[in-house]
């Protein structure tokens, strides 16, 4: 999933429209990085956990986005 597709994501939380993404450590809030190659990681900055979006957050996400989000402006 690109990094792209995340920040509008977040744009949504901070609009009220989605619930943050949370770590699974500690259950704080993270942020989206890129990681190694350009890929998204998720930070926790609390706990300093990296972990990679799964399937299930990653179809959430892009459900999401899409919902809110028209195709010329995804």
């Amino acid at each position: 999933m690109d990094f792209q597709t995340f920040h509008k994501y977040n744009r949504l939380v901070r609009e009220g429209k989605a619930q943050p993404l949370r770590c699974d450590v500690c259950k704080n809030e993270v942020v989206t990085r890129l990681g190694e190659l350009d890929s998204v990681v998720l930070w926790c900055y609390s706990c300093n956990s990296y972990t990679l979006p799964g399937l299930n957050t990653c179809d959430k996400v892009r459900a999401l986005v899409e919902e809110y989000f028209v195709e010329t402006d995804y």
